[in-house]
């Protein structure tokens, strides 16, 4: 049987750019926070991730989304500068956008679809001449036919974010806890009792569920959230990319010190984070 341990007003479970984001203002709050994580903070899709944030939709997305995700894209330049200050973190905010490149005919017939629809939800976007595309990135495919900006798109290295919110959690008094696995929400008359690790019990009020792909697995609640694998192919070519460059098949995205991130597969095979030569085949083809 479990055994209690400790006590806390709010869990959070999950130490990735959302669980570590919400554990620090919710502190900043004055909420006494305990945040769990089942390896070390930022080390799972928060690192994986482009730090690209683009506010791109489809024709599918519900319109609160849409303006939920260009509220917060609007309160990111303010966040970094708070960081900066709070840890001493710079973390690469970037406002370059990004260019959705259109490779044949049928593409740039699809691209001014996709303006039209982006510039009807309220989101900025530029269309792109060939002659412009190739001012702003010499080195992209002589087929390109144009592209669209999103004028408002940022990026940010996602390792040092990860970095300065464990830091800046941790400052403001949340207690992070690695090493953790989550396995159960404790729920008793429909009110939330406190979380299952391992063979003990942590007691709280509140749970904040931001495990990412795991989250469908803790016991207690309902979560249907499954993994898609994606394979990455990192470069360091003899040329230089100013952009995050994406196209209806993948994308390019600039790292540090002249690399060059090439992705992504897309694979429904749960839990394997095995890099495959069928995978790197298919992102150099």
């Amino acid at each position: 049987m479990p055994t209690q341990s400790h006590h806390s007003e709010i869990a959070v479970i999950g130490g990735g750019v959302i669980g570590l984001l919400c554990a620090w203002r919710l502190a900043q709050a004055g909420h006494a926070v305990t945040l769990f994580e089942r390896g070390e903070p930022g080390q799972e899709s928060s690192r994986a991730a482009l730090g690209v944030l683009n506010p791109s939709t489809s024709g599918q997305t519900p319109f609160p989304y849409i303006h939920l995700s260009q509220a917060s894209l609007a309160l990111f330049p303010a966040l970094v500068d708070e960081l900066k200050e709070a840890v001493g973190i710079e973390v690469g905010l970037r406002d370059e956008g990004v260019l959705l490149v259109a490779l044949d005919d049928d593409e740039a017939a699809m691209l001014e679809e996709e303006m039209s629809h982006h510039r009807a939800v309220g989101i900025p976007v530029a269309h792109v001449s060939a002659t412009e595309l190739r001012q702003l990135e010499p080195a992209v495919s002589p087929d390109a036919r144009s592209a669209m900006h999103f004028t408002s798109a940022l990026r940010v290295d996602n390792i040092r974010l990860c970095h300065a919110l464990a830091l800046a959690a941790h400052k403001v008094g949340v207690q992070i806890v690695t090493g953790a696995l989550v396995n159960r929400v404790l729920v008793s008359d429909d009110k939330v009792t406190g979380v299952q690790v391992g063979g003990r019990v942590h007691g709280t009020e509140k749970v904040i569920v931001a495990a990412g792909s795991w989250s469908g697995t803790i016991a207690g609640i309902d979560a249907p959230v499954r993994p898609i694998k994606g394979q990455g192919l990192l470069l360091k070519p003899n040329f230089a990319v100013a952009h995050v460059l994406e196209s209806f098949a993948g994308y390019v995205t600039p790292g540090r010190d002249g690399h060059l991130l090439i992705g992504a597969t897309v694979e429904d095979i749960g839990y394997d984070q095995r890099v495959t030569a069928a995978g790197m085949q298919k992102l150099l083809s």
